[in-house]
């Protein structure tokens, strides 16, 4: 399992300290997406092959956009940080997009679903 982790981590050793979290690779999954094919000047989901360290530079290179407005203000409300008047704006147009969706166990999912819920 340390093997894989540290393959993941682009061959360093993970971080011990768990941050808290300010992107959700699913619900993100569209910005990520997007974000990598401008970052590569190419749509990467229709190659054949992609080296995962690869994909990890195209991530780390991301620039200004969507998904960066986006974890910017996940991590100013996270600290209590006034949130500029367009970051504001975009919040109110983008909360749910911006708010972490809760994500149920199997069996939190079947008890809702009993319920009606």
């Amino acid at each position: 399992m340390a093997e894989l982790a540290r393959f993941l981590n682009q061959g360093e050793e993970p971080e011990e300290s768990a941050r808290p979290r300010t992107i959700d690779w699913d619900q993100d999954r569209t910005l990520i997406a997007a974000e990598i094919n401008k970052a590569a000047g190419l749509e990467v989901r229709a190659l054949p092959f992609l080296h995962w360290w690869t994909f990890l530079g195209y991530f780390n290179t991301i620039g200004e956009g969507q998904l960066s407005a986006i974890v910017s203000i996940r991590e100013k409300l996270r600290r209590g940080r006034k949130l500029e008047s367009w970051e504001q704006e975009f919040y109110r147009e983008n909360r749910e997009r911006i708010e972490f969706k809760r994500k149920y166990t199997a069996e939190e999912e079947q008890t809702l679903s009993a319920w009606g819920v």
